[in-house]
């Protein structure tokens, strides 16, 4: 709900965070474990995939580069898995940072880290996302960002571009952190 941030002397701050619990809500880990199942109608496949899709367009729109946008960070209530009115909310803004203009790259850079977090989650069980989920979610980014309706196509491509020429890179760095 607000934050703020205070000098504490010349090495620190004092940081405060008023918060508010979203009952019902499941972050974007649970929801990738729900459209695995297959718990959710096509409907809301299209209305929450979409949502989330706008949402992140809406922060490119503005400029604002997510340090670490990955599924975990992103928070869907109840409301609108059902149906109704609801909301979703991308989390973890803190290191985010705000540019005068977010070119091409540096959105499809964020789009890519989004990905690869799902790719990670879905393990070496059965994708949790399909392409027309994917495709559901860049409709919703695109829409944000006024773009054409068919540049989800080449956005895809990009950001799958990148992840293919990125993966080994992400690999032996999880693999490093294993050990």
């Amino acid at each position: 709900l607000g934050s703020r941030a205070r000098r504490a002397g010349i090495l620190g701050w004092n940081l405060e965070l008023a918060s508010e619990r979203v009952e019902g809500a499941l972050d974007g880990g649970a929801l990738l474990e729900e459209l695995r199942k297959g718990a959710l109608a096509p409907s809301a496949r299209t209305r929450v995939l979409g949502a989330i899709g706008a949402l992140a367009g809406s922060l490119c729109r503005v400029g604002y580069r997510h340090a670490d946008l990955n599924p975990k960070n992103v928070l869907v209530d109840g409301e609108l898995l059902l149906g109704t009115r609801g909301r979703a909310w991308i989390l973890d803004l803190d290191r985010g940072s705000f540019t005068p203009r977010l070119g091409a790259a540096s959105r499809r850079a964020t789009l890519e880290r989004l990905w690869r977090g799902a790719r990670k989650l879905e393990g070496a069980g059965r994708p949790c996302l399909s392409r027309g989920d994917a495709c559901r979610f860049l409709r919703g980014f695109g829409s944000a960002l006024s773009l054409d309706p068919w540049s989800w196509k080449d956005e895809w491509r990009a950001v799958q571009s990148l992840h293919a020429r990125d993966a080994w890179r992400h690999a032996l760095g999880q693999w490093l952190s294993s050990l």
